[in-house]
């Protein structure tokens, strides 16, 4: 798992929600999280990783969710960005990576334009390339 602040990519464009969104403070932890992609297609595909605040999803072996070489090229180096808020609601971007064009993507079939966010839940469909996948998020018990 990498830590995202340390990446290369570029910083988050601003929310669209229906109201003030808090993003998490860079020293603030207190919550994990695991958030699990399926391959709806295939069940045996399934990627999962910790968040605190931010993650990333793509082919580039960078990425916390990093596709297998060869996976899909249709899914861009840095696909999307999923971001945590202080309300413990998780945001989606479809990432612009060096100004080019990422590959389209689909949450519940509506198109995620490049550069916009949009609020998901436990059991929403991301499509990218040629595959849907499912979200799951599950809180992780803190340890005393």
């Amino acid at each position: 798992m990498n830590i995202i602040e340390e990446c290369l990519y570029p910083q988050d464009p601003p929310f669209e929600d229906d109201g003030t969104v808090i993003l998490m403070p860079d020293d603030f932890e207190s919550e994990r999280w695991v958030v699990k992609l399926t391959n709806k297609e295939n069940k045996k595909e399934s990627w999962d990783c910790m968040i605190t605040k931010s993650m990333t999803i793509g082919r580039d072996p960078q990425n916390d969710i990093a596709f297998p070489k060869g996976y899909d090229q249709a899914i861009s180096r840095l696909q999307c960005r999923i971001r945590r808020d202080l309300k413990s609601r998780f945001h989606i971007i479809n990432v612009e990576y060096q100004g080019k064009a990422n590959n389209p993507m689909f949450i519940n079939g509506e198109a995620l334009e490049k550069g916009k966010s949009q609020l998901i839940k436990n059991g929403d469909e991301i499509a990218m390339g040629r595959h849907i996948f499912t979200i799951e998020f599950e809180q992780i018990e803190q340890e005393l």
